[in-house]
């Protein structure tokens, strides 16, 4: 199943924003704000998404694999 990057780009493009609301009584940074929201959101998705599908998974051995269960650690599955 691929990541779903769009996702997490608006939950921290939302975060972004709502902690940058101290800032929001200054007239005419609301643009700038939007526009950092999304320079961080696209960053940071893309750094979270790098760094997940960077991750190895053996599963050990005596793990249950579907209808059977293992008994040597399985080979390296690498998320794409």
């Amino acid at each position: 199943m691929a990541l779903q990057k769009d996702i997490l780009k608006l939950a921290l493009k939302d975060a972004f924003k709502e902690s940058l609301n101290v800032l929001a009584a200054y007239p005419g940074l609301d643009s700038k704000l939007t526009q950092a929201a999304e320079v961080f959101s696209e960053k940071a998705s893309t750094a979270v998404d790098i760094y997940i599908k960077s991750a190895t998974i053996i599963i050990p051995p005596g793990q249950a694999a579907g209808s059977i269960t293992t008994t040597t650690p399985s080979p390296p599955a690498i998320i794409s």
